[in-house]
């Protein structure tokens, strides 16, 4: 009967041993993928849309990121945050549940700070924001281990002036170093160059045919020194310990397998146009 027991357990165990080793077999096999997070739909801006668009990001956000290393994994979850004041409404990216606090409040704090520089030059002229009007939105274009991509639009107005200005400016982070870096910092500036100034190569993000027709021509139309000085500016900068936005008003963000260029342009062709010049 002793033996019998012994045989019996010997067998329940082998039994539990080897369903724990195929369970675990199981899960080792998970290729863990980079996810990019990025929107189908541009920002909707007109103030009436605004709550609406801030509750799609939000659904949009719960996506989480997880490195190829199982052993490494950096999660987050990316949420919006709003500066709302008399006309004015900012909606910007703050990032949560980064397994590294330092690194999460550097990146918070820097997506805060470019997300609300644009009010500066307003600020100047009307402390209290009494007599503008500004609406802006933004999408997430990438999010991974690596790098966060972020661009704003959005129109803003002075009462007085005779049109709406369309404004357009990027936010991008490199994740592990929780700094913010530039086009000049993730790309050749002279490959981008030459991408730009290849009709078979470049293409105009605007939809409709005869803006970005348009809009195709203002670039053909700049001379590659021209082009350089906004490239190698492009993007916002710290200097002294403060955020400084690129004087000649280019900026840049990172799709999966992508970069986009925005190049200042006319009012009457939109005031911003975007170039995409891939890898």
């Amino acid at each position: 009967m002793k033996k019998k027991f012994v045989t019996m357990i010997t067998l329940v165990l082998c039994s539990f041993l080897f369903t724990m080793d195929v369970t675990v077999g199981k899960y080792s096999d998970i290729n863990f993928k980079n996810i990019s997070l990025n929107s189908n739909k541009e920002a909707v801006l007109i103030s009436n849309k605004v709550e609406s668009s801030n509750k799609t990001l939000d659904e949009s956000s719960e996506e989480w990121i997880k490195n190829d290393d199982v052993n490494n994994l950096t999660e987050y979850k990316i949420n919006s945050k709003i500066y709302d004041k008399n006309k004015v409404k900012i909606i910007y990216p703050q990032i949560s549940s980064l397994s590294d606090q330092v690194k999460q409040k550097a990146i918070n704090k820097l997506l805060e700070e470019e997300a609300l520089d644009i009010l500066k030059g307003y600020l100047q002229d009307d402390p209290k924001l009494k007599n503008v009007t500004l609406k802006m939105n933004y999408e997430v274009k990438l999010k991974n281990n690596k790098y966060i991509s972020v661009a704003y639009s959005g129109y803003g107005n002075v009462k007085g002036t005779a049109h709406p200005l369309s404004l357009f400016y990027t936010t991008n982070i490199d994740v592990e170093e929780g700094k913010g870096i530039r086009l000049s910092d993730y790309a050749d500036i002279t490959k981008v160059l030459t991408k730009l100034k290849n009709l078979k190569t470049v293409k105009v993000v605007a939809k409709e045919e005869e803006l970005a027709e348009a809009q195709k021509s203002a670039l053909m139309e700049m001379n590659d020194d021209q082009l350089l000085k906004i490239l190698k500016d492009t993007d916002f900068y710290v200097e002294n310990g403060k955020i400084k936005i690129p004087e000649n008003g280019g900026f840049s963000y990172m799709e999966e397998n992508n970069i986009i260029v925005s190049l200042p342009v006319s009012h009457a062709i939109g005031d911003h146009a975007e170039f995409s010049v891939g890898r």
